[in-house]
């Protein structure tokens, strides 16, 4: 059966997600009975008790038995969506993307607000190459689940590095940093990153809309009237270059202006420097000269 081999981000990703819905699935009996009101067969001891054991098989990774196991539940309750999902995340840790598939859409059939499901599915669909499939399904764990953190990490990374998209990617990201408490997050740092980028990314986008935009207004246009056009682009392209240069020149003019009049108060404060210094001088000069009168005066009174 052909599998598809995962990339290394998406080994990452695949190893986190494991991990977490792992423990969310294999804590608790996930039989999903109740979520439907339609069903009317009652879960048996015996169908628990088969639970119990199955999901024990899948925290000690004995993924085989435990398979059977949940197949068992199934062929005895065959409404439950639990199962389904227990059975499609192995598969999914075995690569084999299509088994899980098949046992996520089931699990969706019996219960339609199975999250997990939708996320996983999204996951298999970003495998494929199939990014725009990949976010309906995110998208649909966010509106059953609104608090459900890994819908949002996941659309996060599928709008980074996948659609390319800056904007969906950090408000992912932003809103899945606000429901988790977890330390030394990566996303933490992959916010910072992009919210760094974000006005370069964002000029660049302006500029390409701008280029297509104007692309698709000429190609509308004979020939007689994109040259008009384009005569029309290069005057006014001239004009504000003119402009530009008799604005640089009046600034050049300005700031000559300005250091002359720099040069004017500085040779004006070394002036005033020099006359006080001077002052002092002679002052210190006519003291000098009284005090010697004074002495010649008292000398001669001797």
């Amino acid at each position: 059966m052909p599998t598809i081999k995962p990339t290394p981000i998406i080994l990452y990703l695949i190893i986190l997600l494991f991990t977490i819905h792992f423990e969310l699935y294999a804590a608790e009996p996930v039989l999903e009975n109740k979520d439907k009101e339609n069903i009317a067969q009652e879960i048996s001891p015996e169908v628990n008790n088969l639970f119990s054991k199955a999901k024990n098989q899948m925290k000690n990774k004995e993924y085989i038995e435990a398979l059977k196991n949940f197949g068992l539940i199934i062929n005895q309750n065959s409404l439950v969506a639990g199962p389904h999902v227990n059975r499609g995340i192995i598969f999914y840790g075995f690569d084999d993307f299509i088994s899980a598939e098949t046992e996520f859409k089931w699990a969706i059939q019996k219960n339609p607000n199975s999250t997990i499901s939708y996320v996983y599915l999204g996951l298999i669909e970003k495998q494929k190459g199939n990014f725009a499939g990949a976010k309906i399904y995110y998208e649909k764990a966010k509106t059953i689940s609104p608090d459900y953190s890994l819908a949002y990490y996941n659309l996060g990374i599928l709008c980074d590095l996948f659609l390319k998209d800056i904007e969906c990617a950090l408000a992912n990201y932003k809103k899945y940093d606000s429901l988790t408490n977890k330390s030394e997050k990566p996303v933490g740092i992959w916010i910072a990153d992009l919210e760094s980028k974000y006005d370069v990314i964002k000029q660049q986008q302006l500029a390409q809309d701008e280029a297509r935009k104007k692309a698709e207004e000429e190609a509308k246009l004979t020939p007689e009237q994109l040259q008009s056009k384009r005569d029309l682009e290069r005057k006014n392209a001239e004009e504000a270059q003119l402009k530009l240069e008799k604005e640089k020149q009046k600034q050049a003019e300005l700031e000559e202006e300005r250091l002359r009049a720099e040069e004017r108060k500085q040779l004006l404060e070394e002036t005033k420097l020099k006359q006080a210094e001077e002052d002092k001088i002679k002052m210190l000069q006519d003291e000098k000269a009284k005090i010697e009168a004074e002495k010649v005066q008292e000398a001669n009174r001797l």
